[in-house]
């Protein structure tokens, strides 16, 4: 790779946006658990809903 005047290479660039993708898509899931928790407690989803159900409402959201 190619490193010169304190460039980062492209790979190294790479390295940290696919860190940060994976940290953000961690936090959109553990979103998603605590949006469905609290629907469940609501009462608007019922334990194992139909899958199609969740995701239509999440959707409308």
């Amino acid at each position: 790779m190619y490193e010169q005047s304190g460039e980062k290479s492209i790979s190294s660039v790479y390295e940290e946006e696919l860190a940060k993708a994976k940290k953000i898509m961690a936090t959109l899931e553990d979103i998603e658990i605590d949006l469905y928790e609290e629907l469940i407690k609501l009462n608007i989803l019922k334990k194992n809903s139909n899958l199609e159900i969740y995701k239509r409402i999440i959707h409308e959201i």
